[in-house]
């Protein structure tokens, strides 16, 4: 009985059981987990919630077509399984539902556990970025795209390649007048004789 109640559960996508509650699957989507550069399966996870609810109508059917039974011995198997069901739970034992997972019973509420169970494994993903594709960032607090950012760089790089060409002409131009300086004898110590006081005549 539990395999025909998974099977009609993952064909149906829910399914009530009287005395038990309801079953849901829930499909989930890929997943990019950008941290460690991969992209997570897609998976089903089986919801629960204990309550008092009728069997699912279209349960009833499958069952008594896969047994070839007529409806009113169905329902007399749903109500004995159920029975049986709740017993093993009140005994501490779990109920499995193959490749879905575990019914079980704590502080007298019903829980349901999931099993992993993937048909597909994590896969290697990492963004590729192309040098001139522009794409989104984040400065500071706020967000730009990488063609501006690499204008904002190339112009301080432009900025600080002018400033170092202006910068070594003034330095090569120093450098040329002290040379010149030196050339001319800039530090050699000149004597000016004095004028010759006017005290004879030559003729």
């Amino acid at each position: 009985m539990n395999q025909l109640i998974t099977s009609f559960l993952i064909q149906n996508g829910d399914c009530c059981l009287r005395g038990i509650g309801k079953f849901t699957i829930e499909r989930t989507k890929a997943v990019n987990d950008v941290a460690s550069k991969k992209i997570l399966p897609p998976e089903k996870i089986v919801t629960f919630v204990a309550s008092d609810v009728a069997f699912s109508e279209n349960l009833i059917d499958y069952i008594s077509w896969k047994k070839g039974l007529p409806a009113d011995q169905t329902m007399e198997l749903l109500h004995q399984w159920v029975s049986e069901t709740n017993q093993k739970l009140v005994n501490g034992f779990e109920v499995n539902f193959p490749s879905l997972g575990n019914l079980i019973k704590r502080d007298d509420e019903i829980y349901f556990e999931n099993i992993a169970d993937h048909l597909f494994i994590p896969v290697k993903a990492e963004k590729v970025i192309h040098e001139n594709d522009a794409h989104k960032i984040l400065v500071g607090d706020k967000e730009t795209d990488s063609v501006q950012v690499n204008e904002w760089i190339h112009r301080d790089e432009a900025s600080n390649y002018k400033w170092w060409i202006a910068a070594l002409i003034l330095f090569a131009v120093g450098v040329l007048i002290l040379v010149f300086y030196f050339m001319s004898d800039g530090f050699g110590q000149h004597i000016h004789p004095e004028t010759n006081p006017a005290t004879y005549i030559t003729k």
